[in-house]
């Protein structure tokens, strides 16, 4: 897997192997940033959140593209261990990006943010996104940008955001809310 533009266009990205892991492919990613660009994200300083992390694809892509700071949450072992030599091979300081191992739900509970924008990939068929979803909000910029990528029946109650896209690719969907 590759950063696909900004400052670190090109470089490879390790992943976890194993059941459950699923990065992004490189079209979803390109159509996802490429979406949040004709929304008007602008990635020079903003802070970033990638929940459920996993490789961290779209949250060092977030940094490639200018985000100030990228906070990435990952409870698997395996995973944020890639994750962390991720972030080592991209010369990324502690204050750019910073993992936390901690159960995804535990840590939207905590105070923290505000972020700008705000990715959240659970494990598919675990119904983990509804309640991250619902403590979300306390965390969030005025003006954030929640992106969820899920299993693509998976329906979501209503969310206290304005949904703005929502793209099936194959078996992922990709939904995009803007906080009003």
């Amino acid at each position: 897997m590759r950063i696909i533009a900004g400052t670190f266009g090109g470089r490879v990205l390790g992943t976890a192997r194993g059941p459950g892991y699923r990065p992004a492919t490189g079209r979803v990613r390109e159509a996802l940033f490429s979406a949040l660009g004709s929304l008007g994200v602008r990635w020079q300083g903003i802070q970033v959140a990638d929940i459920f992390a996993g490789s961290g694809a779209l949250g060092l892509e977030a940094l490639s593209r200018g985000a100030s700071r990228a906070v990435f949450v990952e409870r698997a072992a395996a995973a944020a261990r890639v994750l962390q030599d991720n972030i080592r091979s991209l010369g990324l300081t502690p204050e750019q990006a910073s993992v936390v191992r901690m159960d995804a739900l535990r840590w939207v509970q905590q105070p923290s943010g505000p972020y700008h924008v705000v990715f959240v990939d659970p494990p598919y068929g675990r119904g983990l996104l509804a309640p991250v979803l619902a403590a979300l909000p306390a965390l969030l910029a005025p003006d954030a940008i929640v992106v969820a990528e899920t299993e693509a029946a998976l329906e979501i109650a209503s969310t206290p955001w304005n949904l703005v896209r929502d793209t099936l690719y194959g078996q992922t969907r990709i939904r995009v809310w803007q906080n009003e």
